[in-house]
């Protein structure tokens, strides 16, 4: 599926070793996350047909928690804030296991074994 999505978008990119895909869209200049920070962030999550299934409406502000605290984010998102810095953007490819994984979502939304594909912007780190 990941192959499908990459080669119909014309991306030429390697995974990392966990299978992370990271294509920075938007430099940051501010810190960058640790363990700790509270950090806010902006997301759209799609499946690889382009429906969204997760994400912030511009409108609502951004969501906030702190860095590496666990259930606040898939594992795959919180990865990837650890390679950006405050008002970078960035999109990325998740393989199953760095999303919802064999069970899927716990709202049905996202089957399992379902890749992803999130922008992220890291509006700051406090």
């Amino acid at each position: 599926i990941i192959k499908r999505y990459m080669a119909k978008h014309k991306l030429n990119i390697v995974p990392d070793s966990t299978g992370l895909y990271f294509i920075h869209m938007q430099q940051g200049t501010g810190a960058k996350p640790v363990y700790g920070n509270t950090v806010s962030i902006k997301y759209t999550g799609m499946l690889p047909n382009g429906n969204v299934v997760d994400g912030m409406k511009e409108s609502s502000g951004a969501f906030s928690f702190p860095m590496g605290a666990e259930g606040q984010v898939i594992p795959g998102i919180m990865k990837a804030l650890s390679l950006m810095k405050a008002g970078g953007k960035a999109k990325i490819i998740l393989p199953s296991p760095l999303a919802f994984g064999v069970n899927g979502s716990s709202t049905g939304i996202v089957p399992p074994h379902t890749p992803l594909i999130y922008e992220i912007e890291l509006v700051s780190v406090e």
